[in-house]
């Protein structure tokens, strides 16, 4: 998730324990996806989504037309 997301390690394994389905999820397929959508219907960019993660980590988790 660093080198990916920009999020350091100890912030990636505070994720991992509070939303522990992260570890089953491909984290970057969802991201990108993520991206995607966020940057289409709300004009928000990468970076953007990244923080947002940050507070909300089980928004990889969720399906995607959920979002």
């Amino acid at each position: 998730m660093l080198t990916n997301k920009g999020i350091k390690t100890i912030d990636t394994m505070k994720m991992i324990f509070d939303v522990p389905i992260l570890l089953s999820t491909d984290v970057m397929v969802k991201s990108n996806e993520i991206n995607e959508l966020f940057r289409i219907y709300h004009d928000i960019n990468q970076k953007q989504v990244t923080e947002i993660f940050k507070s909300f980590p089980y928004l990889y988790c969720c399906p995607t037309r959920k979002v």
